[in-house]
């Protein structure tokens, strides 16, 4: 986005330039890929179409948080050249003014380092390893109910507003999913039984107890929710 190749040169697409220095303008008043790829599908901007050789079209489609990323990261438009993880002084022109691109790095760098934080001091249990039954990671979430603090796990698409892409389940209650996986563990022998009850003193049991059985495993198990005419507990 923002370059077409003429005569083996990169040319600046004036339309989709001004659209890139927009992506990198939103990124900073926003601070969240998310909250950016929310605002750039109600601006209704999307990647450019293209018919391959084959006749195949391609594009026309929003911006997710992986090429957003990636986008945000392209020293390409800086006037530089990328080459097996390095970059080099371009012939073309630049898009992005330096200092804003160092300004988005810089706030990259920081969420990045915020969420590894996060996920180590996370009692998640299936942090990572739950998955709706369209393929998205769901995420912990929590929500505060008349002083109560709720967990649940959330498909990651629905922060990114793209609601009708979550899978059957979009929402579920931290502790019964967790307790039916951990239910399942013990059964392989993974972890022996584990009591859960509704103080703060089992949950931590749980927390503690469950993770050390998730990690013995040779290899990081995933779970899918599907559709069931079995309600959770």
């Amino acid at each position: 986005m923002g370059y077409e190749v003429r005569d083996h040169k990169l040319i600046v697409v004036e339309e989709e330039a001004a659209t890139v220095r927009l992506i990198f303008s939103r990124y900073l008043d926003l601070g969240s890929l998310s909250a950016l790829q929310r605002d750039l599908r109600e601006r209704r901007i999307i990647t450019r179409r293209r018919t391959l050789s084959s006749g195949r079209a391609i594009g026309g489609r929003a911006l997710t948080n992986g090429p957003l990323a990636y986008l945000l990261r392209n020293r390409t438009y800086l006037g530089e050249i990328n080459h097996r993880d390095k970059s080099y002084p371009g012939e073309h022109q630049p898009i992005i003014d330096p200092r804003m691109f160092e300004a988005v790095q810089a706030k990259l760098t920081e969420h990045r380092q915020v969420r590894r934080l996060r996920r180590q001091s996370s009692n998640a249990l299936l942090m990572g390893r739950l998955f709706d039954d369209r393929g998205n990671p769901m995420m912990p979430s929590y929500a505060i109910k008349k002083g109560v603090r709720c967990r649940h796990y959330v498909s990651c698409v629905l922060n990114q507003g793209r609601k009708e892409e979550a899978g059957s389940f979009p929402r579920v209650a931290a502790e019964a999913v967790e307790r039916i996986v951990l239910d399942a563990i013990g059964a392989l022998s993974l972890v022996k039984q584990i009591e859960v009850g509704p103080s703060p003193e089992s949950a931590e049991i749980l927390s503690a107890r469950g993770r050390k059985g998730l990690a013995s495993a040779s290899t990081p198990p995933r779970w899918t929710l599907r559709a069931s005419s079995k309600p959770l507990p």
